[in-house]
């Protein structure tokens, strides 16, 4: 799945825009792409129910937000991300791929779920014990009643099958992951529409024996 969505972008990248075939191959593109997401959430499912922990080390926050943002722009040119940085510099203690995997995930919901043209936020954000990481997008919303039910596995609701595809694991994973890096990650409507869904990683354990120190 790798090898055809590497193959579907680079062809797409060599056809000009205006080619019959250049709509076919950026197709083919995103469908591999969503599928190769789909796989490597159920992989990492399967890794962290079966207890497996994972290799921290400290991690810049905002430069994996940097990272993930300027991969989707390069993927999807037409959706804006603004992002907004409280707090520079916020090191927390994570797995690399995984503090990826997270953002991406989150990420690629927004941009799934919201109409086209309106941009998505990114807020980035820290306290005296945690780093935050807030997405909000102006959506389909999720209502007070089901924000704890979209962490369930395979959990979709019915207006997201109706707009997307997917299998509803990916914010399981999210979730999954969180816990295990010692955080924590939450949804909730956005006020004027949309919906917000973020998440928090303690500082790194390193500042502070440096400050110690």
């Amino acid at each position: 799945m790798t090898s055809i969505y590497g193959n579907a972008v680079l062809l797409a990248g060599r056809l000009d825009a205006v080619e019959p075939e250049a709509g076919m191959i950026r197709d083919l593109g995103e469908d591999a792409e969503r599928l190769l997401r789909i796989v490597e959430n159920l992989l990492q499912l399967t890794r962290l129910t079966s207890g497996s922990t994972f290799d921290c080390e400290p991690q810049v926050l905002d430069h994996a937000v940097r990272a993930s943002i300027a991969s989707r722009n390069r993927r999807y040119p037409d959706r804006e991300i603004r992002l907004t940085i409280a707090d520079s510099s916020i090191v927390v203690d994570a797995d690399d791929v995984a503090l990826d995997m997270i953002i991406d995930n989150l990420l690629s919901n927004a941009n799934k779920y919201s109409p086209a043209g309106r941009p998505i936020d990114v807020v980035l954000s820290s306290d005296d014990r945690e780093g935050t990481v807030r997405i909000l997008d102006r959506g389909i919303g999720i209502p007070d009643e089901i924000v704890s039910d979209v962490f369930t596995p395979f959990y979709r609701e019915d207006r997201a099958r109706r707009i997307a595809g997917g299998v509803g694991v990916g914010l399981t994973v999210c979730k999954r992951i969180a816990e295990n890096l010692g955080g924590r990650i939450w949804a909730a409507p956005r006020e004027g529409g949309g919906a917000e869904v973020g998440f928090a990683l303690p500082l790194s354990r390193d500042l502070d024996e440096g400050a110690q120190d």
